[in-house]
């Protein structure tokens, strides 16, 4: 039991006291707190796509250079938005905007935004038609966002 003085306040002692074990309390519950959250929080480094879109812009390439008539292949592969992260708490986040503490349940890959290709051959209105309908094909790509130009 804390004593009091006549006027009803707190001794200086006992104001300390009580100031530093309010203290105390408050950093071992921020402590605990923090503990707890970082047992489930699970750690998910995004992937770097870069290496998956040279990966993508070789495969676009060799395809492209098995069409009789084209030479010289050249591809660029661009995205239309960054990877999506699914949380537990069932919101999702893109590329650099993910809440920190949620657990991640799964990644969708981002998506293909246009495939540009420069080649020799394609001064051929029939090769650049094949080229589109391949890679439309094989990469799930609207031909509209394909473009083949002839290289000079």
């Amino acid at each position: 039991m804390v004593k009091q003085k006549k006027g009803g306040i707190l001794s200086r002692r006992s104001r300390a006291l009580l100031i530093c074990t309010l203290a105390l309390a408050g950093i071992l519950l921020l402590w605990l707190g923090r503990s707890a959250g970082d047992a489930e929080a699970v750690s998910a480094e995004p992937l770097d796509w870069r290496e998956e879109i040279i990966a993508l812009e070789a495969k676009a390439a060799a395809l492209c250079s098995q069409v009789a008539g084209v030479e010289d292949v050249t591809v660029a592969v661009s995205l239309a938005q960054g990877a999506e992260y699914v949380y537990s708490a069932g919101e999702s986040s893109y590329l650099g905007t993910g809440s920190t503490g949620a657990r991640l349940i799964t990644e969708r890959p981002p998506q293909i935004g246009g495939i540009g290709v420069v080649c020799r051959g394609a001064e051929d209105p029939e090769t650049v038609r094949k080229l589109v309908s391949l890679l439309s094909a094989a990469f799930g790509v609207g031909t509209n966002r394909i473009y083949i130009a002839a290289a000079g």
